[in-house]
């Protein structure tokens, strides 16, 4: 008994994690059986770190960081489902202008830094708003319980303000609106 439960225990254990479960083992000894289970849970933690990282990787852009549009579009789904008759639900849809020129005539590592810089500063006017990346310069902001039609307003005038000031990126002075 004293092998067959902890290794029963391992089974169900494994059979749980062939299922999707995410499961651990009580370590009772330091023996074998012991070492085993712990060996167990690390594999069982390895997985879970693996699965998060794909579902990461899955769901954001690896520029940015931000959220993409798979990401951004089940959000709004969510949002619209639970939104209330009386609530306001905003979305805004951003692209950088002249964006293509800054890759065709300083190259794509400066419009990454440009995107990235770009990330930044809309994350720190936005707050709390669910911000994504849709791919190349185009981004979209969704704003669950608005308030009013005023309080959309002054997102957008946040928003286009926090680009007034020019980016200075690798000794190149870069001014850049949205629309």
């Amino acid at each position: 008994r004293n092998i067959t439960r902890p290794l029963d225990k391992l089974d169900k254990a494994a059979q749980k994690i062939g299922a999707g479960e995410r499961t651990r083992v009580d370590v009772e000894s330091d023996d074998e059986i012991g070492r085993l289970a712990t060996t167990f849970n690390n594999m069982v933690d390895a997985i879970v770190e693996r699965e998060d990282r794909i579902s990461h990787i899955a769901l954001h852009d690896a520029l940015t960081g931000l959220p993409n549009r798979k990401y951004y579009r089940e959000e709004v789904d969510i949002a619209l489902k639970r939104c209330a008759d009386d609530e306001i639900l905003s979305v805004f849809y951003i692209d950088l202008d002249n964006f293509k020129s800054v890759n065709d005539t300083l190259g794509h590592p400066i419009g990454d830094e440009l995107l990235r810089a770009a990330t930044g500063r809309m994350t720190e006017v936005l707050g709390d708003h669910q911000l994504a990346r849709l791919g190349g310069d185009e981004f979209a902001v969704l704003i669950r319980n608005a308030g009013n039609a005023d309080a959309v307003a002054a997102v957008a005038n946040k928003l286009e303000k926090c680009f007034q000031r020019s980016f200075q990126i690798d000794g190149h002075v870069l001014p850049t609106t949205i629309s």
